[in-house]
């Protein structure tokens, strides 16, 4: 499909519920796998592949634009049940044209810092690196292309700065917990736009023993540094390197009454785009939604919902861009799946005979308006773990009574060494026992992922994560590493 977005535009979620920052995620690590699982990464002859291989000739429309959307983690169920929840079609479903797989180089599960890397450079790399070949080499980016072929570029993401889908646009590392070098990378690249959290990183130095920090380096280019949401308003558009949260952002359920300075996503992409749009030759930019990935770890499908719904309205203000316009490629996709999410589990089958209909899914997750990190870490249960805790706050904020099992149950995952967060067992029973959702783990799994696009350009078909990126390079006509 290529041409316009569509003219309706939804309006941005309701805003729904600041403190500490909450803890930020553990990613997975996946070794690498043997021979036998060499279908599953896809390493088998690529005529499934929609996109030929980088060295055959290809003619494709130019764009003079592209504009990245990614919902982190998120496969086709967390799609089905943020469009039940809203009630409508989300945003981009129209513009649905294939469907992405996602292995990394070295593992069927792949890191959101290997497919990030496969999206920004056009090639798979090993979970855990930023952009580097497996000898650790370099490997250009398209954002790295695009400015040195004198356009505009930007980022925009709910996490940290260096949060792994923006660090691999712009920086290179084998070790993507490598904070400090990363940010010291992106900070010197030369980004037209970067809206993040992070601010705890723009006060270390720019270099070790050196006595100017990020920040100082940023304000001595020009760059307006806002931090929150009315700084941000009341900037005007251009260079600007704007960390809203000391780490990442809160949760969007959480933010209005936890973190009120905290910008929205649709806020940040609109920005992003009056500001890249003063560049004539045009620009590229990748707008994420972050944290849609933890509600998926978390298995917290209220939180799930509201992060889509809040990339929804940021995909909106990107098609409001790119309305009317013909050089501008527009790409909404996933960088992998977490949680394993269904949309069906053993409550669903038992009371199938009955009817199900269809408000039943979405039903218990109207008048939860706190992310369950929230329920642990915020409203008590960290400074009280225990089963009369638990309970009182789950029923609270989840609008269900927990039995003393599973109470219990909640309390024992929270003790479990293998586990992410504390809370991770509260959205396991709550689905389990309430809902008619389920989850098979808590990471990152192998599915394939929705594909939209429009625009000059645009792919279609089956392709892999690095496919994309060299449809993105081939758009705007540039070379990647």
């Amino acid at each position: 499909p290529s041409g316009d977005p569509p003219t309706h535009l939804p309006e941005g979620p309701a805003g729904p519920p600041e403190g500490r920052i909450l803890p930020r995620r553990r990613f997975l690590q996946v070794g690498a796998v043997g021979a036998a699982a060499a279908f599953l990464t896809g390493d088998v002859p690529r005529a499934v592949a929609a996109s030929p291989s980088p060295s055959t000739p290809r003619r494709v429309a130019q764009a003079r634009n592209v504009i990245l959307c990614i919902a982190d983690g998120v496969s086709s169920p967390h799609y089905g049940l943020a469009r039940a929840f809203k009630g409508a079609p989300l945003t981009f479903e129209a513009w649905a044209c294939g469907q992405v797989s996602t292995a990394s180089a070295d593992a069927f599960i792949t890191d959101s810092a290997a497919a990030g890397s496969a999206l920004a450079t056009g090639h798979r790399t090993g979970n855990g690196r930023v952009s580097v070949d497996d000898g650790g080499r370099p490997r250009r980016t398209i954002l790295e292309a695009v400015r040195d072929g004198g356009r505009a570029t930007g980022l925009v993401v709910t996490g940290g700065l260096t949060t792994a889908t923006a660090a691999v646009f712009a920086a290179h590392h084998q070790d993507r917990g490598a904070s400090l070098p990363l940010a010291r990378q992106m900070v010197q690249s030369g980004l037209t736009v970067m809206l993040s959290g992070g601010q705890e990183l723009l006060a270390e130095p720019l270099e070790d023993g050196g006595s100017t920090t990020m920040g100082g380096f940023l304000l001595d280019r020009g760059y307006a540094l806002p931090t929150t949401a009315a700084e941000l308003a009341a900037t005007a558009p251009g260079p600007v390197f704007g960390q809203f949260a000391e780490g990442s952002f809160h949760p969007v359920i959480d933010r209005t009454a936890m973190a009120p300075t905290q910008p929205m996503l649709p806020a940040l992409a609109r920005h992003a785009l009056r500001s890249l749009a003063l560049q004539a030759e045009g620009f590229f930019l990748m707008v994420e939604g972050t944290q849609t990935d933890w509600a998926g770890h978390q298995n917290d499908p209220a939180m799930l919902v509201h992060e889509m719904l809040e990339f929804d309205a940021a995909v909106a203000e990107v098609q409001a861009f790119a309305a009317g316009r013909d050089d501008t490629l527009v790409i909404v996709l996933s960088d992998h799946g977490t949680g394993g999410l269904a949309m069906g589990n053993a409550r669903s089958q038992a009371d199938a005979g009955t009817g199900l209909p269809h408000d039943l899914l979405v039903a218990p997750l109207r008048d939860v308006h706190t992310s369950t990190v929230a329920m642990w870490e915020a409203h008590g249960i960290a400074e009280s773990p225990d089963v009369a805790t638990i309970r009182r706050v789950v029923g609270e904020h989840l609008r269900v009574s927990l039995s003393v099992a599973q109470a219990e149950e909640i309390l024992v995952a929270s003790r479990n060494p293998h586990r992410d967060n504390d809370c991770d067992g509260i959205g396991r029973v709550f689905c389990r026992d309430f809902t008619y959702l389920d989850w098979t783990t808590h990471e990152h799994t192998a599915d394939d992922v929705p594909l939209f696009a429009w625009g000059p350009g645009a792919p279609s078909g089956t392709l892999h994560l690095a496919d994309v990126g060299r449809v993105m390079a081939d758009a705007l006509g540039v070379a990647l590493g």
